[in-house]
């Protein structure tokens, strides 16, 4: 009699998951500032996962319209009760209020907080006291009331503190050290294990087989639920093919919700992610295309919560410094030099007549850049072999696919030399294609380094009044609950 022992240990692992689940079902869990932002992203999580949900806020009707977002057979699975945390006798009330209706807590989550701008020397004292009250003594307080509950009822739960300053020691929890794995993929020890250097075309990555359907992938289930805000993965680039993939989170595997989409677009090496922070246990890689081949090849992959994330437009980060640099994965595809990507080393001091610079012949060649994900930009900046005093004439294009180009710098009817700052409509980008169209001297156009977007102060300083004008439109004056 054959007996499939594989089989046999994938049932026992789904009759533990069954069980662990099982554990938190109608289980009562407290989140503090839940009218917005990450509280209310939580409670929405833990609903959907199956615990009684409490939500606490000033606010309390922003609450109500979060129960009204739910499922309708959600709905009843989130209570509403005000509550200023501030306020020892606020805080005293409502969780009498929990206990008294539900029994008990089982699950705290300390996310109410406040922020306060200005200068220590000229601050409100009163401003700063009710900070301190709401951001040290609210937490104490909740704390203390939840797990006195837990006692009581020799109860083993969970107290999540957000509203501190563990997040300026940013910790990968996708490892060994927090009971993270890999439970989908080919080679799954690989994946978590920390070795991004001795990877080969044999070993060191963990990968999948794509397929039309997009149902197979790589998944990873963390320690425990963890509240994350950034993603970074290291897609096998031990050659210059790209790869397209999106990425899913959930905490249950039952409700996935897709926090990255390039499916689209042209990545490879190092990807640097970021969202809306949101609880997470499982988190799901598919890949749905590769240049060379029908197999998704990864790395690495690092999970973790940062204090600021750059600003983000359509799933697509909008970043400040320079992308185009080989320590963020870009390479040049097209265009001859001395030494390999030498237009993105950084180094725009040491060049002459022989070395430092990237060119191609005219009317039969360009420079050609891969970034190494999509970056949403509206600059950049150039630098223009200028040893002597010859000008020249080119355009620049940018693409997401290397197949449809859009003409963002036309230069072809100028004499441009030297030092070469753009702005342009911002938009995604992966591809960048510089065409020298005229030199003075003879028939190579010569570039020196390239940046993108602008590292130019003066461009920065644009580029900042523009995303200050746009985030006065949706950030609250003086404190936001919640953050």
């Amino acid at each position: 009699m054959y007996i499939n022992k594989s089989n046999i240990k994938r049932r026992r692992f789904s009759q533990r998951r069954i069980i662990q689940m099982e554990r938190w079902l109608n289980k009562v869990a407290v989140v503090t500032g839940a009218s917005s932002g990450i509280g209310a992203a939580t409670a929405k999580d833990l609903v959907h996962a199956g615990l009684n949900v409490v939500g606490l806020a000033r606010r309390v009707d922003r609450v109500e319209e979060l129960k009204q977002q739910l499922p309708a057979d959600k709905r009843q699975y989130l209570t509403a009760i005000k509550c200023d945390v501030a306020d020892v006798e606020s805080v005293n009330e409502a969780f009498k209020q929990i206990v008294t209706k539900f029994g008990g807590i089982d699950v705290l989550v300390n996310n109410a907080g406040r922020i306060v701008g200005g200068q220590l020397c000229t601050m409100d004292v009163a401003e700063v006291q009710r900070t301190l009250q709401t951001n040290v003594m609210g937490v104490i307080h909740c704390t203390q009331h939840a797990f006195k509950s837990m006692k009581e009822r020799n109860m083993n739960g969970h107290i999540f503190i957000i509203n501190s300053i563990a997040g300026h020691n940013v910790e990968n929890v996708a490892t060994a050290k927090f009971a993270s794995r890999t439970i989908h993929g080919e080679c799954p020890s690989q994946l978590l294990n920390g070795d991004i250097t001795s990877y080969d075309m044999e070993k060191g990555y963990t990968r999948h087989c794509m397929s039309d359907a997009n149902d197979s992938g790589i998944v990873v289930e963390l320690g425990t639920i963890c509240l994350i805000n950034h993603i970074k993965i290291l897609l096998w680039d031990r050659d210059n093919r790209a790869y397209s993939y999106f990425i899913e989170v959930s905490a249950n595997q039952i409700q996935w919700d897709r926090i990255i989409d390039y499916s689209q677009y042209h990545c490879r090496s190092w990807q640097f992610l970021y969202f809306q922070a949101r609880p997470v246990r499982y988190i799901k890689l598919v890949g749905t295309h590769n240049t060379v081949n029908k197999v998704f090849h990864v790395v690495s992959l690092e999970a973790m919560h940062i204090m600021n994330i750059p600003r983000v437009v359509e799933g697509i980060v909008a970043p400040t410094s320079n992308v185009a640099t080989i320590e963020m994965g870009a390479v040049v595809v097209d265009g001859v030099s001395r030494t390999r990507n030498a237009l993105l080393n950084g180094n725009y001091v040491d060049y002459d007549w022989d070395s430092g610079y990237t060119c191609h012949q005219l009317g039969s060649g360009e420079i050609l850049v891969r970034l190494a994900q999509p970056y949403y930009v509206g600059s950049m900046r150039l630098l223009l072999w200028d040893c002597d005093d010859r000008t020249y004439s080119f355009y620049i294009e940018t693409s997401t696919n290397q197949k449809d180009w859009t003409m963002v710098i036309d230069k072809r009817d100028e004499q441009a030399r030297s030092w070469q700052n753009f702005t342009f409509t911002a938009r995604p980008v992966v591809f960048i294609r510089i065409v020298g169209t005229r030199n003075t001297a003879n028939e190579i156009f010569h570039c020196v380094h390239l940046e993108c977007p602008s590292e130019d102060p003066n461009s920065l300083s644009i580029e900042n009044e523009k995303r200050l004008a746009e985030d006065k439109e949706q950030l609250k004056p003086n404190e936001a609950e919640g953050v």
